[in-house]
């Protein structure tokens, strides 16, 4: 792997982070602006990056994303309900269960004790299945789009009318 595609790697694994914590694209892209300008220079980013794109991404998040945002886009469907928990449950899931950082780790960034730690992911764990399927339902609510519907009712009309895309 070359420098610049562990570079790229380094980026793309922090804005990741950085979009689970704060629910937001803009935020997500300033926390990861924010790790870069902590990085020495000539430091190339990497856990370092990623570990101050997580200071800054967890002072600056939303209470939940809102429909049709961005966000929502950029991850796979089966995150979604972890953009809807609660700021303080999202953080530490996202850290400790997804980013897989240690619960003292989580404590230090978090300012949390090792006891709210563990409440916090347990709480995260049994909201995230509800949140899920809400964030499902409200998917498909919105389904199809205007732009699927003009296609699915051209398709309606002619039976090739699928292959004329």
């Amino acid at each position: 792997m070359t420098a610049t595609s562990q570079q790229d790697a380094a980026i793309a694994k922090s804005f990741r982070a950085a979009l689970l914590l704060t629910a937001s694209e803009p935020l997500a892209e300033a926390a990861v602006m924010d790790g870069i300008y902590a990085l020495e220079a000539g430091q190339l980013p990497g856990d370092r990056l990623e570990l101050e794109t997580i200071k800054s991404a967890v002072q600056t998040s939303v209470h939940s994303v809102e429909e049709g945002d961005r966000a929502l886009s950029l991850l796979p469907a089966g995150l979604h309900g972890v953009l809807n928990l609660e700021p303080r449950l999202r953080h530490c899931f996202v850290l400790n269960v997804l980013l897989g950082l240690p619960r003292e780790t989580c404590s230090r960034i978090l300012y949390l004790s090792l006891s709210d730690i563990d409440e916090a992911v347990r709480n995260a764990m049994q909201a995230l299945p509800e949140l899920s399927v809400s964030a499902i339902a409200s998917e498909q609510s919105s389904f199809p789009k205007p732009a699927q519907r003009k296609t699915l009712q051209r398709c309606a009309k002619s039976p090739a009318g699928w292959r004329s895309r």
